[in-house]
């Protein structure tokens, strides 16, 4: 895929990796993350994303390595496509984000994980943060089943 010509003086910092398994999308970031990451990161995560909101319900696992740590410009970026995500009431029910005692700035980042859930408008219980990926994909296959995903 041809990446979109660059608009700012700085490179991108962070990776992703996107991948899905029946109902979960499941993005995996290696930080920290400035704001040119999020520009990017709709470029290249778009036509995965795309195919999930218009195939109904499903669940989001974000799995955080090396760093989760982010600029204040990267995490404005994030807030905003995340009420951009919420007013467009997407199929997207439950998000669990991953981030093990091992990841740079766990701790720091927390409160604002806490606004990322509230701006995409997850009710309560069903945005959750967990240290272990096989956890957070248990709880995501619940919410699923819950839900009545096809499938679970």
């Amino acid at each position: 895929m041809a990446e979109p010509p660059r608009t700012s003086v700085f490179r991108e910092h962070g990776s992703v990796s996107v991948s899905k398994d029946k109902r979960i999308l499941r993005f995996e970031h290696a930080g920290p993350f400035n704001l040119e990451y999020y520009k990017m990161f709709g470029v290249r995560t778009s036509v995965m994303s795309d195919s999930m909101n218009s195939s109904g319900v499903y669940g989001l696992l974000i799995v955080y390595r090396h760093s989760m740590l982010h600029t204040q410009e990267a995490m404005d970026a994030v807030l905003e496509r995340a009420r951009s995500i919420e007013s467009k009431r997407l199929g997207c029910i439950s998000v669990a984000i991953v981030a093990g005692p091992e990841v740079e700035g766990v701790a720091f980042m927390r409160p604002f994980i806490q606004r990322y859930f509230e701006a995409r408008g997850l009710k309560s219980g069903t945005g959750q943060m967990f240290d272990r990926e096989d956890d957070a994909r248990a709880w995501l296959e619940a919410q699923l089943r819950s839900a009545g995903a096809p499938g679970y």
